[in-house]
């Protein structure tokens, strides 16, 4: 959706809002799935450090993220803002579809090996 926002050349407001609640719903989804999947690939000894290293990062990028969209906006305008937002998703899903590992029916020792 956020890709067809940046490719595409006059939209409604209307149009922006909604795809981008969509957009931000699956993200938020998303987000609370990283929270629980996260801690089961962490040994038990190291759970409570892999979380945090993890969610600081997130943090980190929490704060950058702004900067770079704000630098996108002033020299490329509104759609290569979206098209970022869309590049950075299809990124993150091409690393979760390779390296992540399938915890379902699993023990956790068995996981975080």
């Amino acid at each position: 959706m956020l890709w067809w926002l940046g490719r595409a050349a006059l939209v409604p407001a209307e149009t922006v809002a909604t795809i981008s609640s969509v957009s931000l719903f699956f993200m938020s989804i998303l987000l609370a799935s990283i929270y629980v999947y996260m801690p089961e690939i962490y040994p038990t000894r190291m759970r409570a450090l892999g979380s945090g290293t993890a969610s600081a990062w997130m943090r980190v990028a929490s704060i950058v993220g702004p900067v770079i969209v704000g630098m996108i906006l002033g020299q490329a305008g509104v759609g290569v803002v979206f098209l970022f937002f869309a590049v950075t998703g299809l990124v993150g899903a091409l690393i979760v579809f390779l390296f992540a590992i399938e915890t379902k029916g699993k023990i956790l020792e068995e996981i975080a090996r």
